[in-house]
């Protein structure tokens, strides 16, 4: 292994020599670590073990970077709360990985979204004290809260991107 990587990070170091199935399969092997990851960076608080959140971050956004598997879309009519907290932007991305690879790597744009965004509302209201407050996720969260979330991201998704 190459200093300074974690277990089975060597696939993304060496990509140049591995061949693409052999680099498919390695991030199809690392899923399990992945979802475990996202789940301790959504539910331990943000203001605690900052360097293994950090590693743990890091290893699963280059695992989400290159993954064969996942792509997340972000459309900016929804992604409307990426100024300020990287972290809720994270907490969007990391839901939506976990919903494609918790259903059978679904693309669904509605499905993934609103998993996506409900992921980052959560994470946003559990992290409240160590964020400052966002008007765009805090209107998502009274979305969630009264079901009409995924309503709302199917009609915007339905209509066609203004050029």
């Amino acid at each position: 292994p190459v200093v300074g990587t974690w277990e089975g990070e060597e696939v993304f170091v060496e990509k140049s020599d591995s061949t693409e199935s052999h680099i498919s399969a390695a991030y199809i092997q690392l899923e399990p670590q992945v979802l475990a990851d996202i789940d301790w960076l959504n539910y331990y608080p943000l203001d605690e073990q900052q360097s293994l959140r950090d590693d743990k971050n890091r290893f699963v956004l280059m695992w989400m970077s290159g993954s064969p598997t996942v792509k997340i879309g972000m459309d900016d009519r929804i992604v409307t709360f990426q100024g300020g907290e990287p972290w809720v932007l994270m907490a969007y991305m990391m839901g939506w990985t976990k919903y494609s690879l918790e259903h059978n790597y679904s693309a669904d744009p509605v499905e993934c979204t609103t998993a996506a965004v409900t992921n980052a509302v959560n994470f946003y209201n559990r992290n409240r004290k160590s964020l400052a407050k966002n008007k765009e996720v805090e209107k998502y969260a009274k979305m969630v809260k009264n079901d009409s979330l995924k309503k709302y991201i199917s009609d915007v998704l339905s209509q066609p991107v203004a050029e």
